[in-house]
């Protein structure tokens, strides 16, 4: 089950609420991302939370123990091991989106191309010519030589 987060887990992560998650686990289509647990509690595949949120680590300082600090970050923060592996983890995962985004975006331009190149190909470029249409100017008779 390392793979699945609680309800709880998947809000802290993602910054949405539990109402929200819960809705998105009440849909038909996703059922067979969501799991229940020997208690009953829902447990949510991790990389299903990922496709549908993106994560945003909060975290909760409620009862958790002090950690090691490894580093510092750029802000003077310490920068724990686990913040540390989740944002190289989810830049990893930005970096693959957009990877994955600029491929579809190649084969669209490709395929446009391509399409504009057989259209050329079957019409032969003709320009057409308009006629504008002649304008007969009537005289309309002076009515009792006032108008």
């Amino acid at each position: 089950m390392d793979n699945y987060l609680t309800l709880k887990q998947a809000s802290e992560t993602t910054g949405k609420s539990e109402r929200q998650i819960r809705r998105l686990c009440n849909e038909p289509k996703n059922k067979e991302y969501i799991q229940r647990d020997e208690k009953g509690r829902l447990l949510l595949k991790i990389d299903f939370l990922q496709q549908n949120y993106p994560l945003v680590h909060v975290p909760n300082d409620n009862n958790k123990a002090i950690h090691e600090v490894d580093s510092v970050t750029e802000d003077g923060y310490p920068q724990l091991p686990d913040d540390r592996d989740f944002k190289i983890a989810l830049l990893e995962q930005e970096l693959r989106h957009k990877e994955d985004l600029s491929a579809e975006k190649d084969k669209r331009i490709e395929v446009l191309e391509r399409s504009l190149l057989l259209l050329d190909q079957a019409r032969p470029v003709i320009t057409p010519q308009i006629q504008e249409p002649e304008i007969e100017v009537t005289k309309r008779k002076k009515f009792l030589g006032l108008f």
